[in-house]
């Protein structure tokens, strides 16, 4: 499979950083409802993986892509699995997925389609959404 490489535009963390007019992944404003730029901090590009870049239908697919989008740095795709591992099992001993912080979203918002429902009824229909 081949890789598919985006690039995607993300705000710098922290305090005290230049406040800048926001821009989505393609350059284009991101405007407020009244019409207004939005602002926040300063921004930065990085090259990312979009979802369908890694085959995942046998050990050697999978092996081949995350060589091939390391460039063949074997010390660097190590590095990249901790961080993930270490990720992704902090959020699942945390009990928060991602159809869980949208479920919880979506609470806050107080919607009448989720009125009455449990947390875990909202997280089962986000999840029959996707």
């Amino acid at each position: 499979m081949a890789l598919v490489k985006v690039i995607r535009r993300f705000s710098k963390t922290g305090k005290g950083l230049p406040q800048v007019e926001q821009l989505n992944d393609d350059g284009t404003p991101i405007l407020e409802k009244d019409g207004k730029p939005q602002i926040g901090n300063e921004q930065f590009t990085c090259e990312q993986l979009a979802d369908e870049s890694i085959a995942y239908d046998s050990a050697e697919t999978l092996l081949e892509d995350i060589v091939e989008s390391v460039s063949g740095d074997l010390e660097k795709a190590a590095e990249m699995f901790r961080t993930g591992w270490n990720r992704v099992t902090r959020l699942e001993a945390g009990g928060m997925d991602e159809y869980q912080k949208a479920a919880r979203g979506l609470m806050k918002l107080k919607l009448p389609a989720f009125k009455g429902l449990t947390f875990d009824e909202v997280v089962e229909k986000v999840k029959a959404l996707s």
